[in-house]
């Protein structure tokens, strides 16, 4: 797990909704547009965090999609993924789900 490296990276992750996030996995690319943390798999790239100015990180991750011969870009959002569908040519693939576990129960 990666150490949180930067101010600049906290300040984002506070400004993103997510200061209580303590490390990343992959790779971390930190900008004055803010960050990506993903990591290239087999025939994608997956993105795990990434805040800060759309376009410059849909430009960085396609570049990076096609220096390491990938043929797919996966995120999450906890937005509206309408505008990422129609800003940046994304497409809906499936759906995330989660189960709250407490006490070693279901909530």
């Amino acid at each position: 797990m990666m150490q949180i490296p930067t101010d600049q990276l906290k300040d984002y992750l506070k400004r993103s909704g997510t200061e209580d996030f303590n490390g990343f996995s992959g790779e971390l690319e930190i900008a004055e547009h803010g960050f990506c943390n993903y990591r290239i798999g087999d025939d994608y790239i997956v993105v795990y965090h990434m805040y800060g100015n759309g376009s410059h990180w849909d430009d960085f991750l396609t570049n990076l999609a096609v220096r390491n011969n990938k043929s797919r870009i996966l995120l999450t959002t906890k937005r509206n993924p309408a505008t990422i569908m129609r800003k940046f040519d994304f497409e809906i693939q499936g759906y995330i789900m989660q189960k709250e576990i407490k006490n070693g129960r279901n909530s």
